[in-house]
């Protein structure tokens, strides 16, 4: 009796497939956004609104995987540590979660303006976001806050950059991101609410952490 022999060589690629499935490692994802705390006390409503804009990226950093420093003159992708979304959308969704939280202000970025209500626009183009993991998180970016309403108000042209050391790990990187996000947010908000009192000028600058 002749036994049938079945061809071995596609189970053989299929084993190796699972294999190097099984064997490779996870994707990370990561966040701008702080977490959700307990209900505190909130910020007295604003009688103003903000139109949070897109937020500009470097061309290089302008996807979800990270690109983070790996030595002097030297930076490296990594595939399975990325942004949940990208850059430019978490930064601007970061930015806007923490001008309304600290204003207690609506964002109408996507609205018509509300009736009687003056909308304070903020455009920003970071020019600089650098991740070097167990050194630092660093974002550099120019910032203007304006009347949204066409011939009104005054603008502030200002400039921030924070470089926040962090410990070893990919999620301490990311907390260090979500922390300069929040330093220069506060700047911001000083600047719409002055700019609501008639000022024109940028509030001082916030101290820069001493990078490695």
């Amino acid at each position: 009796m002749q036994r049938l022999r079945l061809p071995l060589l596609p189970f053989a690629f299929a084993l190796a497939a699972t294999l190097v499935a099984c064997g490779s490692a996870p994707t990370h994802f990561y966040t701008l956004l702080p977490p959700v705390e307990p209900a505190t006390a909130a910020a007295a409503p604003a009688a103003f609104a903000i139109a949070v804009e897109p937020v500009g990226v470097p061309a290089e950093v302008d996807q979800v995987q990270w690109l983070v420093r790996t030595g002097p003159g030297q930076v490296a992708v990594l595939d399975n540590e990325r942004w949940a979304a990208p850059l430019g959308d978490e930064l601007r969704a970061a930015f806007a979660d923490e001008l309304t939280r600290q204003l207690g202000a609506r964002d109408v970025y996507k609205a018509a303006n509300p009736a009687g209500v003056p909308v304070y626009r903020v455009q920003m183009e970071v020019r600089r976001f650098e991740s070097a993991a167990g050194g630092y998180a660093l974002i550099a970016a120019d910032w203007t806050v304006a009347r949204r309403e066409a011939g009104t108000g005054g603008i502030m042209q200002c400039h921030s950059r924070v470089s926040q050391p962090v410990e070893a790990g990919y999620a301490a990187l990311a907390l260090g991101h979500q922390r300069a996000v929040a330093a220069i947010a506060a700047r911001i908000g000083l600047a719409v609410r002055s700019a609501a009192e008639g000022g024109t000028a940028c509030p001082p600058a916030e101290p820069i952490a001493v990078q490695p």
